[in-house]
């Protein structure tokens, strides 16, 4: 009899010293090689090495190599210990595939949350049964004292509970991610971090703030979902003296010159509302994300500026005067910059009724100057600043370069064909349009000008040839 109780503690003994760590660096292996962060063998794995595994060794060696007695106080503790840990293993395990089935079949029918909670609930139940067989306890009475303990500890921690009773409640429908966007205090804010009782943005300013669950869970939120095209809206006033239509056309031109606009065909401009100080317009446009709406905002109300000096729009309201806003221009001051740049070298009396004919204007960085498939209509002349002219092309090369003083046409403008390039601001550019009609009859009295002309048109219309865009005259 001793001999086969001694055989029967050296094969456990052998389980243990042996059987223990070979499983152990298997089940090791195991995560190693197949279970990822994101797979869902990661924690059945990790049950069965830190929990099963431990737990099953503390049973056998209480209960077959010890031999301690089964009413005694280490005993009990330990079958209460390993019954509690292996009923959590268990539900860990069966929770971890149930998720696993039900995301290769299609969403999850409820939050992953509400898995964990209910995993709890039965463990907890179960450890509460645990308890009441192993150390002769009656149940109703344990879970009369687990009760009022819990109403004591939920007075204690009202304000703690309440705020992950309300994070559940927010995060449980999975309305938003990380990396989404939701609108605080009317702009947008980046969410960086969740967690039951807050969650944390970041504003585009670069400020990180926490708002706590409490307050998101009566709140109307408006989300924007990562890298999601958003709208920019912007709202402008302009006098009841200027036509829908000189309005609607001079706000698309500043907004057309926006880097960072997306689909241009939505952009919409309409008219808000009617009153005493003017009329109001909605500018709306696409840019990529959140990210670019107050830079692109910005650089619409940039752009607005130039555009209405160029149409003459006082912007903000009844009381602007264009002239106040945009400085006074007179064919004598043109006549002056013209005389000033020395582009044509005429005398006073043609270049100031050159002057008279042109109008002048002035165009941020950035803004296109000529756009590509608009009728040329007007011979460019550079008063200051810098442009280039380009194909309209990704990454086309520059075909040339214009500085103040230079005149810039093709041949396309005799014709009044559409233009073949584009011509760019590279710096704040003031110019003089001169129509061609206006030009044609400065050169029919001048023909040493009309060679010079001739052999500034020639060079520009060759560029473009060279650069594989015909634009010679057939």
């Amino acid at each position: 009899m001793l001999q086969a109780i001694n055989q029967q503690e050296l094969r456990w003994t052998l389980l243990i010293v042996l059987g223990f760590p070979l499983l152990t660096v298997v089940l090791i292996e195991l995560s190693r090689r197949f279970a990822l962060p994101s797979s869902p063998l990661r924690r059945p794995l990790r049950a069965l090495q830190v929990i099963v595994l431990p737990a099953g060794v503390l049973w056998i060696i209480v209960h077959e190599l010890l031999h301690l007695p089964t009413d005694g106080l280490t005993v009990k503790v330990v079958d209460t210990v390993v019954g509690i840990l292996l009923l959590h293993a268990v539900f860990t395990i069966l929770q971890s595939l149930l998720i696993a089935f039900s995301e290769t079949v299609g969403r999850l029918p409820a939050p992953r949350l509400f898995y964990e909670l209910a995993s709890s609930a039965i463990v907890a139940v179960g450890a509460a049964i645990i308890v009441s067989t192993i150390w002769d306890v009656d149940l109703g009475s344990l879970l009369g004292a687990l009760g009022i303990g819990s109403v004591v500890l939920g007075l204690a921690l009202q304000n703690v509970i309440g705020g992950l009773v309300a994070g559940v409640i927010v995060f449980s429908g999975r309305h938003f991610n990380l990396g989404d966007w939701l609108t605080i205090d009317g702009a947008p804010a980046r969410v960086v971090q969740i967690d039951w009782r807050a969650i944390t943005v970041e504003t585009l300013a670069g400020q990180r703030v926490v708002i706590p669950s409490a307050t998101m869970s009566g709140e109307v939120m408006r989300i924007i979902r990562a890298r999601q095209p958003v709208w920019v809206k912007a709202e402008v006033i302009l006098p009841l003296t200027t036509t829908p239509d000189a309005a609607k056309q001079a706000l698309r031109e500043a907004a057309l010159d926006v880097p960072q606009l997306m689909e241009p065909q939505r952009l919409s401009c309409r008219i808000g509302a009617v009153g005493a100080d003017g009329m109001h317009y909605e500018v709306s446009f696409l840019v990529a994300d959140a990210t670019q709406v107050s830079a692109a905002r910005d650089v619409f109300l940039h752009r607005l500026w130039y555009v209405g000096q160029r149409h003459g729009l006082p912007i903000g309201g009844p009381d602007q005067d264009a002239a106040m806003l945009y400085g006074a221009d007179t064919p004598e001051l043109r006549a002056a910059a013209l005389a000033a740049g020395g582009t044509f070298g005429l005398g006073a009396a043609d270049l100031l009724d050159l002057a008279a004919a042109s109008r002048m204007q002035t165009f941020a960085p950035g803004e296109t100057i000529l756009r590509h498939g608009v009728s040329a209509l007007d011979f460019l002349v550079l008063l200051a600043g810098e442009a280039r002219v380009v194909l309209p092309l990704a990454d086309a090369p520059v075909l040339e370069r214009l500085a103040a003083g230079d005149l810039y046409a093709t041949r396309d403008v005799f014709r009044g064909t559409a233009s073949k390039v584009q011509v760019i601001a590279d710096s704040e550019v003031r110019l003089l349009l001169v129509p061609v009609g206006a030009m044609e009859h400065l050169l029919d009295r001048n023909p040493a000008l009309a060679q010079a002309v001739e052999l500034i048109l020639e060079k520009h219309t060759g560029a473009l040839a060279a650069a594989g865009a015909p634009g010679r005259a057939a």
